[in-house]
């Protein structure tokens, strides 16, 4: 009888699951800038604009340095034109669009467009020249193929 026990426990055993262990609740992650989180390091800098909670202002020279909804304004503006244009898509996907995103950025507020005039004169005369310096250096690397 002892040992009819002692297998009944192990095959009882043998098949109760152990007991289950819990993993740690999930941590919701916040937004860099969330008002909770301050982990951006624009945040060393800037502090929230008591006048708009929305934007930072630099702690040195109190401009208004960043706003939440600028990027998403720039794009739906970029967006625009694209659409109005009858732009294709796939110059989004250019490098020359990017590099042209990325300039506008580096000059920051106050940049003017060319005019109609400059972009079908002056920067088309320009680019043609620069087109045929860089024809020039593949010819001179043709010859000495």
């Amino acid at each position: 009888m002892a040992s009819s026990s002692a297998v009944e426990t192990l095959v009882v055993g043998a098949f109760t699951a152990p007991p289950a262990i819990a993993p740690p609740p999930r941590q919701k992650t916040l937004p860099k800038n969330a008002p909770g989180n301050r982990t951006d390091m624009a945040w060393k800098h800037g502090i929230a604009d008591p006048d708009n909670p929305r934007k930072i202002q630099c702690k040195y020279c109190q401009k208004k340095v960043l706003k939440k909804g600028l990027t998403d304004d720039a794009c739906q503006a970029i967006a625009r034109i694209f659409y109005n244009n009858v732009i294709p898509f796939n110059v989004a996907r250019s490098e020359e669009f990017t590099i042209m995103c990325d300039m506008i950025s580096r000059h920051g507020n106050g940049f003017k467009p060319p005019s109609y005039h400059d972009l079908r004169i002056k920067l088309l005369n320009q680019e043609i020249k620069l087109t045929h310096e860089a024809l020039e250096e593949h010819r001179k690397e043709w010859r000495n193929i």
